[in-house]
């Protein structure tokens, strides 16, 4: 009998340590499955940062593209222009324009610098950067960029207001819109050589084509921008999840020593 009894003894013990091998293997699985899992998300964490630093580059060199191709189509016009028949009365106004501007920026120039630096504007600059920062992770991109456009335009009014307590600022303001519309109506006559102009036309379609493409790079930089927000995210969870379980485990192993000792 006593010999059995010591059997059934060694038996359990040798069970338990069967059984606790195994729930040690199975968590060490487990462990080994959450690191996993959490560097695969990390992994797919950098890959889409790379993609979105690749995307940020091409919307970079598509706008810069842009300025480009418009600075060209601005030039052709002008050298259009100059063929025109009433190229001397265009170039005059082009001239009265920039004489208005160089009259107005000196009396302009230190009523924005006292507008640039009063806490309005410095308030309503950092409310319109931080709205364009978080401009391509946002969901409703054309609220977001109305919001942009009334920050904005609550700074012009600032400057607006400024220049319109200085008559001289206003004379000359007043001066250059009245030279700028003589100009628009040179322009208008010079519209018909224009259309006529098969480079010109051209030119028009290489800016439409190289706006298009930034515009179509911007999305794909905010798709990329949103993807990588998902990979962070999904790193959080993950490692998150592997926290809980570590937890569970130690509680787990808690509870199974209170166990023994009350046995």
């Amino acid at each position: 009998m006593r010999t059995f009894l010591l059997w059934a003894v060694g038996c359990s013990l040798a069970c338990g340590a069967v059984l606790a091998a195994d729930d040690k293997n199975k968590n060490n699985q487990k462990k080994k499955n959450d690191e996993a899992e959490i560097r695969a998300a990390q992994s797919k964490l950098a890959d889409a940062q790379k993609e979105a630093a690749e995307a940020n580059k091409d919307v970079q060199e598509a706008r810069q593209h842009v300025i480009k191709v418009r600075a060209d189509l601005i030039a052709l016009r002008r050298k259009i222009e100059d063929q025109a028949e009433n190229s001397s009365e265009l170039k005059k106004a082009h001239e009265q324009v920039d004489e208005a501007k160089k009259k107005l920026e000196p009396l302009v120039a230190p009523i924005l610098a006292a507008v640039h630096q009063s806490p309005e504007y410095v308030a309503a600059i950092k409310a319109r950067d931080h709205l364009r920062a978080s401009l391509a992770t946002a969901h409703d991109r054309a609220a977001a960029a109305k919001q942009i456009a009334d920050a904005e335009a609550g700074m012009r009014k600032l400057e607006t207001t400024a220049i319109d307590k200085v008559p001289a600022a206003v004379r000359a303001r007043d001066a250059l819109a009245k030279a700028e519309a003589r100009l628009r109506e040179a322009l208008a006559k010079a519209d018909d050589v224009l259309l006529r102009d098969q480079r010109y036309a051209a030119a028009k379609r290489d800016l439409e084509k190289a706006e298009n493409q930034a515009d179509a790079a911007t999305a794909r930089a905010a798709a990329k921008a949103r993807a990588v927000a998902a990979a962070q995210k999904k790193v959080q969870d993950e490692i998150a999840e592997e926290r809980r379980e570590d937890a569970r485990e130690r509680t787990q192993k808690q509870q199974k020593k209170n166990n023994n000792k009350k046995k």
